[in-house]
C-alpha cells in the first residue's frame, strides 16, 4: 500500500513537472514562458447582480498578481492599454482583453463568469491563447451562498497557478485572498464600483461607496488607500489624506507586495505634505507677527 501511494505521487509530481498528462502545467509544457503576460477580461454575470462579475474578476485579478510565473497587467497598465487603443475606460469584456493581448505582448487572457444557482454560484474560469485562441485552461468552483465566493475565487486562483506551473510550496505560502483584500463580499462590491466610477466623468461619487466599504470592513487596506488617492487627486483636506493614508499602512499586512510599498509611499507623500503646509502656516504666522 505504502508502495503504491509513493508511485502514485511519484507519477503526480513528475506529470506536473513535465507538463504531460492532465496535470502538466503550461510553462513545462512550454505552452507558457516565466514573465508571459496575461490579461484578466472582467467576468460576465448570468442571473446575478452585475457588479458580482466585477468584484470577482477584481478580486481573481489581485490574488493572480501575486504570482511570479506569470505577469497580471494591472489596472493602471489596463487603463494606459485602453487609452492606445482609443476606448473609452470601462469595462473589458472578452474581445477587448483579447484585442489588449495582441497589442500588449500577451501570450493568453483569462475570461470568465459568474452564474447564479439557486442562493449559491457557479464561478467559471478559461484561460486562452492569444494566437488562435486555443483553450489552454478550463477550471470551476462554486460558493454556496454570498460569504464562501471569496473562498471560491481563491481556490479557482491557486487551481490556476499550480496548472501555470507555480510551485505548491509557493502557493500555500502565499496569505489567502480574504486576508489580501477584504473577508466582506459586500466591501469587495462597493469598492469595485467605485475603482470603475472614479475612471468616469463623475468621480467624486465614488467617495460615498469607498466610506460604506470601509464601514463593512475597517481594516478593508486597499480601500483605505484608495480613498487617499481620491482625496489627493480632488485636493480634499491634507488632514483626510493623512487619515486615510495612515489607516491603509496600518493594516498593510493585508496588501500583496505592490501595493503594500505604495501604501507606505502615499503616507510619506501625504505626511511631507502636511508638515510643508504647517511650515507654510507657521512661517506665515511669524512674518506677521513680526510686521507687527
Amino acid at each position: 500500500g505504502f508502495t503504491g501511494l509513493g508511485l502514485a505521487a511519484a507519477g503526480y509530481t513528475a506529470m506536473r513537472l513535465l507538463g504531460i498528462g492532465p496535470i502538466g502545467t503550461l510553462v513545462a509544457s512550454g505552452l507558457l514562458h516565466a514573465e508571459d503576460r496575461i490579461v484578466i477580461a472582467d467576468f460576465q454575470s448570468r442571473g446575478v447582480d452585475s457588479a458580482l462579475g466585477a468584484s470577482v474578476s477584481e478580486a481573481l485579478r489581485i490574488d493572480l498578481g501575486q504570482t511570479r510565473v506569470v505577469r497580471v497587467l494591472d489596472a493602471s497598465e489596463v487603463r494606459t492599454a485602453l487609452q492606445r487603443m482609443g476606448r473609452a475606460e470601462g469595462r473589458v469584456d472578452p474581445a477587448t482583453a483579447r484585442e489588449m493581448a495582441v497589442r500588449e505582448g500577451g501570450k493568453a487572457y483569462l475570461v470568465g463568469e459568474v452564474t447564479g444557482a439557486g442562493r449559491g454560484f457557479l464561478l467559471t474560469a478559461r484561460l486562452l491563447a492569444t494566437e488562435g485562441d486555443a483553450e489552454l485552461v478550463a477550471l470551476r468552483e462554486t460558493a454556496a451562498d454570498d460569504n464562501e465566493v471569496l473562498a471560491a475565487i481563491d481556490r479557482l486562483s491557486k487551481r490556476l497557478r499550480e496548472r501555470l506551473g507555480e510551485s505548491l510550496r509557493s502557493i500555500r505560502a502565499a496569505p489567502p485572498l480574504e486576508q489580501v483584500t477584504t473577508s466582506s463580499l459586500e466591501a469587495l462590491r462597493l469598492y469595485t464600483e467605485a475603482k470603475a466610477i472614479s475612471r468616469s466623468s463623475e468621480p467624486t461619487k465614488a467617495e460615498p461607496l469607498l466610506l460604506q466599504a470601509i464601514a463593512l470592513d475597517s481594516g478593508f487596506a486597499t480601500a483605505w488607500r484608495a480613498l487617499g488617492v481620491f482625496y489627493y487627486n480632488t485636493g480634499a483636506p491634507r488632514s483626510k489624506q493623512v487619515h486615510a493614508s495612515t489607516m491603509a499602512y496600518q493594516h498593510r499586512e493585508r496588501l500583496p507586495d505592490i501595493e503594500r510599498f505604495a501604501a507606505t509611499h502615499n503616507l510619506k507623500i501625504a505626511t511631507v505634505a502636511e508638515l510643508i503646509q504647517y511650515r507654510l502656516r507657521h512661517d506665515s504666522l511669524v512674518h506677521r507677527i513680526a510686521e507687527a
